[in-house]
């Protein structure tokens, strides 16, 4: 289920409020795809084998299933 309405790029209302009443204040603003949300410390990225060696790894804010945007 999206609660966004990609069209307008906006929450979608009427999907915001049959989730939970008063959510969408909840949930925020939406951030641009490309916006970096965080970034993973070189300690766990190790610890898992993944991206060991990389000194910083960013993540972006919007992501799907396999599709997660990981940049060095």
């Amino acid at each position: 289920m999206n609660l966004m309405d990609v069209k307008k790029r906006a929450w979608s209302k009427v999907a915001v409020e049959v989730t939970a009443p008063g959510f969408e204040e909840k949930l925020g603003k939406l951030a641009p795809a490309h916006a970096v949300a965080g970034s993973i410390a070189s300690y766990f990225a190790g610890s898992i084998n993944v991206f060991s060696g990389i000194s910083s790894i960013r993540i972006a804010w919007w992501f799907s299933g396999l599709e997660t945007i990981l940049t060095v």
